[in-house]
């Protein structure tokens, strides 16, 4: 397994590769490779008024997580999905 840690601030994304892994799929075993992709915040600022807003810092890890997943795809491919933007 590789595991490499991308820290940015205090957001800290990780990405795991295993190859050799194996699915079910009804009675189809199907074998490829097995991506994690993580998002963790390190230390959460709580600025002035001391409290946390979760919201915000789920907010900042998912667009973090979506910028480190996308980066590693070509456009060619991301438009072979025909994706629909909301």
């Amino acid at each position: 397994m590789l595991r490499i840690e991308f820290p940015d601030d205090n957001l800290v994304t990780v990405l795991q590769i295993m190859n050799g892994g194996k699915l079910q799929v009804g009675t189809e075993e199907k074998k490829g490779s097995i991506l994690d992709l993580d998002t963790f915040i390190v230390e959460p600022s709580l600025g002035e008024n001391k409290s946390i807003d979760f919201r915000h810092l789920i907010d900042l890890a998912h667009q973090e997580l979506k910028r480190r997943f996308f980066s590693g795809l070509k456009d060619e491919y991301i438009n072979s999905l025909n994706p629909q933007y909301e």
